[in-house]
């Protein structure tokens, strides 16, 4: 991991410059077994994936009053100049600070309800092409009809069904072939983001996608990045759903919970999957 990630450290200055001295405050943090959701008193949420094998405790941001939280700029620094798990905090924060500005601004085109392979299929994915892909998701079986290998690259993969003709790799070094590059928001967890778009230079189309991933844009395009997916949060009850598992209720109980709320990762729901694609 990167000491420092210098392309969110750009976010980071795009949101302060945007948001200036008096940004919306932290109102809620939220902290579950696989994410942390984040609400400001603007009533803009955003959540980031949590890093299980980290320690969850944070008490310098936990178990306070609404008037001793820390300064969402503070906490959001952290994305970029922290480690382990405070990443993953000001990871939510950022997301929240750029909901919010996506939905008080016109600043970008955003693509609605975003799915990376609808917005490629017909342009970038000749069946010759070798697709890397960095961290869980599930998109093996949908991109399989469009390229001719897909190679993975994830510390976790022993913890979910891997396709026989997905190729495991152990480093980044085994992604150099690839002519696609698809990462989730784990690299920007793990600060190595510039270095994924630096290791595959064959690239010739990149994509960084996920919830951890509402971020603006520009410093991703800058690298070379061609595709940004995130998300926003249009019902609040989305983020009581999701972080519930690690709260009071066992696996179950959230999942009912869950599918009570009507929410989910999908159309018609709390949570709205958005893009931006370079032109």
């Amino acid at each position: 991991m990167c000491l420092v990630s210098e392309i969110l450290k750009e976010c980071y200055k795009i949101l302060t410059e945007y948001h200036g001295e008096d940004p919306p405050k932290l109102k809620t943090i939220s902290r579950g077994f696989s994410f942390i959701g984040i609400q400001l008193t603007d009533m803009t949420s955003g959540i980031a994936s949590a890093e299980r094998d980290w320690p969850h405790e944070f008490p310098v941001f936990l178990k306070k009053t609404d008037k001793d939280l820390p300064s969402v700029y503070a906490l959001a620094k952290l994305a970029y100049e922290g480690q382990g798990m405070e990443v993953c905090y000001g990871l939510a924060v950022m997301s929240a600070l750029t909901t919010s500005m996506l939905k008080n601004s016109d600043k970008y085109e955003i693509i609605e309800d975003a799915e990376i392979i609808d917005t490629w299929k017909d342009k970038f994915l000749p069946e010759e092409d070798v697709v890397a892909i960095v961290g869980a998701m599930p998109l093996f079986s949908r991109l399989k009809p469009y390229c001719f290998r897909i190679l993975l690259l994830d510390m976790h993969a022993d913890r979910y069904p891997v396709p026989e003709d997905v190729e495991l790799v152990d480093s980044v070094e085994g992604l150099t072939e690839a002519d696609i590059l698809i990462a989730t928001g784990s690299s920007l967890i793990y600060h190595s983001t510039e270095e994924l778009i630096e290791k595959t230079p064959k690239a010739r189309l990149k994509a960084v996608i996920g919830p951890s991933v509402t971020l603006p844009p520009e410093p991703f395009w800058k690298r070379g990045v061609q595709f940004v997916g995130g998300a926003m949060i249009e019902d609040e009850r989305f983020i009581q759903a999701l972080v519930a598992e690690n709260m009071m209720d066992n696996w179950e109980t959230f999942l009912k919970k869950r599918k009570k709320l009507k929410v989910g990762f999908g159309k018609d729901t709390g949570f709205r999957k958005i893009g931006f694609l370079k032109s």
